[in-house]
C-alpha cells in the first residue's frame, strides 16, 4: 500500500497550502503525519473537554435569516451572535478553508473527516485517503488517550458528518457498515435519527444492533421521555426516527413528533451530562443537519427555524461551559449551501423585515408541504395546501407555475433549481424576500468562532485539517 507524501496533504484541492502553528494547543503543519507530542505551553493553556458544534450547510447568510428571526420572534439576540462578541480573552472568530483533496466544493463526508483525520480526502469518503489508506478519526485517537466520545446529530447517526469523527469508509452511504464500526468503536454517546441501520428489519444482514449496544452495557433509548427519564452512567445510545429527524418546523408544530421526538437542544444536553459523568475529558461533535437538508431544497422554514434549533442547542453548550470553564467551545459549519440570504424588497428596501417575517409565522417545511401535492391536483386544491403551512395565498398564474414544476421538470431557467419545492421557494421569494443561490453546496470560506481555553491562538484564516492537529494537541497533557 502506498504512503501518503507530506507534499500530497500539504496541498489542498486549490493548490495551496499552509502552516499553521499555534499557541496553547498548537496545531501542527496542514495535512501532516502529527506526533501527539506536547507543545510547552502551560497545561492550563489545554481544556479538559471539547464541544464541536456543526450547522451543516449552512451559508453565512443564515446567521442573518437567524439573527432576524429571533429579534422578531424571540426578542432576543442568537446564542451564536452572543458568541461572537463575547469580551473574553480565550474567544477567537475566523474563517476556515474547506476545500476538499477532489473538489474546492467540498461534501459534508470530506469535511468532516479533515477534522476528523487531519487530511484533506475526496468527496464521497470517509476517513480514507486518496490512494485507499484508512486515517485514524479524533474518537478512536481521543479514546486512546482517556477521552470519552459521544456524537449528536438531527441527521441519521451514521451519517457523513457524525462518521467523519469515528468510521472509516469508502462510501458514505454505506450507513450498514459504519452502524457497525460504531458498535465496534464504542463511544460514550449516540443520540441521534438511523434507528433503520440499527433494526435487524431493515438491516441486509439480519443483525440487531440495538441488542449489541445492550449487550455492551449501553442504555438504548426510542423517544424522547426514555431520553429525558433515563438516569446512572451507562454509556447511552439513543434514535428518534428512522431516517433523518423532522424538521423543527414540523416538529414543533405537529404534538405527535413534539412529544416522541428530542430537540437538538434537548439532546445536548443528555450528552454532555453522560460525557461529564463518564470522564473528565470528552470531546462531543453536535450537528444540526437539517440546515444543509432546507438548503439543498430552498426551504426557508425549514432552514431558519433548525438554525434556531441549532442555536437553542448552543446555548446549553454556552451554560455549560459557564460551569466548566475548562471547556473549549467551537461553533462552525463544514461548508455553505445555496446561499440564501434576506434580500431588498420594496421602497429603499423597507419592505424586507415585513415580508421575512412572513417566514416565522409558516407552519410546514416546504419540504412536508410538498409530501401532500401530487400531479392530478387541481389549481384551488393546491393553492389552498400551500396557504395552509405558508399562510400565503398565491395567484392563479404563480401556482400554475408550481404545478407545472411538479408534473414535469419545472419552468425554472436555471438547472439546479429546477424542480418543484425550489420553484415554489423561488415564487414565494416575492412574498418573503428570502433568495436562494442554487440547490449545492458551495465553496466559500466558512465561520468559525471558539471560546474557551486555548481559542485565542487560533488564527483568522484556519485550514479544516489544521484543527484536527489543534485538537489531537489538546488531548496531550503535561
Amino acid at each position: 500500500m502506498s504512503r501518503i507524501s507530506r507534499r500530497s496533504f500539504l496541498r489542498g484541492a486549490a493548490g495551496t497550502s499552509a502552516v499553521v502553528m499555534l499557541g496553547g494547543c498548537a496545531a501542527k503543519p496542514s495535512g501532516a503525519s502529527t506526533p501527539l507530542t506536547t507543545t510547552g505551553a502551560s497545561p492550563s493553556a489545554k481544556p479538559k473537554r471539547i464541544i464541536h458544534m456543526v450547522s451543516d450547510g449552512m451559508s453565512v447568510g443564515v446567521l442573518t435569516l437567524a439573527e432576524r428571526y429571533s429579534q422578531q420572534f424571540r426578542g432576543t439576540e442568537t446564542n451564536w451572535r452572543k458568541l461572537m462578541i463575547a469580551p473574553t480573552g480565550e474567544h477567537h472568530q475566523g474563517l476556515m478553508d474547506m476545500a476538499s483533496a477532489s473538489s474546492v466544493v467540498t461534501d459534508s463526508s470530506a469535511a468532516s473527516s479533515s477534522w476528523g483525520c487531519g487530511h484533506r480526502i475526496n468527496n464521497g469518503s470517509v476517513n480514507i485517503a486518496p490512494d485507499g489508506t484508512p486515517l485514524e478519526p479524533i474518537l478512536v485517537t481521543a479514546m486512546k488517550h482517556g477521552w470519552a466520545g459521544g456524537l449528536v446529530s438531527t441527521a441519521t447517526i451514521t451519517h457523513a458528518t457524525p462518521a467523519g469523527f469515528l468510521a472509516q469508509s469508502n462510501k458514505r452511504d454505506d450507513e450498514e457498515g459504519i452502524a457497525k464500526q460504531y458498535l465496534e468503536r464504542g463511544i460514550q454517546v449516540y443520540l441521534g435519527g438511523g434507528s433503520r441501520f440499527f433494526d435487524p428489519a431493515h438491516r441486509a444482514d439480519k443483525q440487531d444492533l440495538f441488542m449489541g449496544f445492550r449487550n455492551n452495557g449501553y442504555a438504548v433509548v426510542r423517544s424522547r421521555d426514555e431520553l429525558l427519564n433515563q438516569k446512572g452512567d451507562k454509556p447511552l445510545f439513543g434514535t428518534f426516527a428512522e431516517s433523518h429527524m423532522p424538521y423543527t418546523v414540523d416538529h414543533v408544530n405537529n404534538p405527535a413528533l413534539l412529544a416522541g421526538v428530542p430537540t437538538l437542544a434537548e439532546m445536548t444536553a443528555a450528552a454532555l451530562s453522560r460525557l461529564e459523568s463518564a470522564a473528565d475529558h470528552f470531546i462531543l461533535q453536535v450537528e444540526g443537519a437539517k440546515i444543509d437538508h432546507a438548503a439543498h431544497v430552498n426551504d426557508a422554514p425549514g432552514l431558519v427555524r433548525d438554525q434556531i434549533a441549532f442555536d437553542d442547542a448552543i446555548g446549553v453548550a454556552l451554560r455549560f461551559q459557564a460551569r466548566n470553564p475548562d471547556t473549549l467551545l467551537i461553533v462552525t459549519t463544514d461548508h455553505g449551501n445555496s446561499n440564501p440570504g434576506l434580500f431588498g424588497q420594496g421602497d429603499a428596501y423597507g419592505d424586507s423585515d415585513k415580508l421575512f417575517s412572513k417566514v416565522g409565522r409558516m407552519t410546514r417545511s416546504y419540504s412536508a408541504i410538498s409530501g401532500d401535492w401530487n400531479a392530478n391536483m387541481s389549481v384551488p386544491d393546491l393553492t389552498s395546501l400551500i396557504h395552509r403551512g405558508t399562510g400565503i395565498e398565491l395567484s392563479v398564474k404563480e401556482v400554475a407555475m408550481v404545478l407545472e414544476a411538479i408534473r414535469s421538470h419545472g419552468p425554472n431557467p436555471y438547472t439546479y433549481q429546477n424542480a418543484a419545492i425550489p420553484t415554489l421557494a423561488s415564487i414565494l421569494a416575492n412574498h418573503t424576500a428570502v433568495s436562494w443561490g442554487g440547490t449545492s453546496h458551495t465553496g466559500d470560506y466558512v465561520t468559525l468562532t471558539a471560546q474557551g481555553p486555548g481559542a485565542a491562538s487560533l488564527p483568522s484564516l484556519l485550514i479544516n485539517t489544521d484543527l484536527n492537529a489543534f485538537y489531537r494537541n489538546c488531548m496531550v497533557r503535561a
